[in-house]
């Protein structure tokens, strides 16, 4: 599998895209506001809101945005953190909030350590 870097985006670009693209579009839009957006605050925001899309895809992506934000910034806030243990046993989810917390467990302090 070859890695494509996701590139830059702005807010307006994708709250556009993510209200009028397809799941994939959407998807791809927010794993770039994560990786890019400088308020760490904005973007955990944003993954869990996308926890509850009706999408899959936007879903699953949530959950990735938050294991991604544990690495890069060595914390969640304590909402990200009860919908990851509220959704951990998921069937279509768990496997992803497991990656996220078992991120933040490795690369920095929580309020559960």
């Amino acid at each position: 599998m070859d890695y494509e870097g996701l590139p830059l985006i702005t807010r307006e670009e994708y709250r556009r895209t993510f209200q009028t693209g397809s799941p994939a579009e959407a998807r791809v839009a927010l794993l770039r506001v994560v990786l890019h957006d400088a308020d760490h605050d904005w973007a955990e925001g944003e993954c869990c809101a996308a926890l509850r899309d009706p999408r899959k895809d936007v879903r699953l992506a949530g959950a990735m945005g938050l294991a991604h934000l544990a690495r890069l910034s060595r914390r969640l806030g304590p909402r990200a953190l009860s919908l990851l243990h509220e959704l951990r046993n998921t069937p279509e989810l768990g496997g992803y909030v497991e990656d996220a917390l078992d991120d933040l467990m490795v690369f920095g302090p929580s309020d559960e350590q």
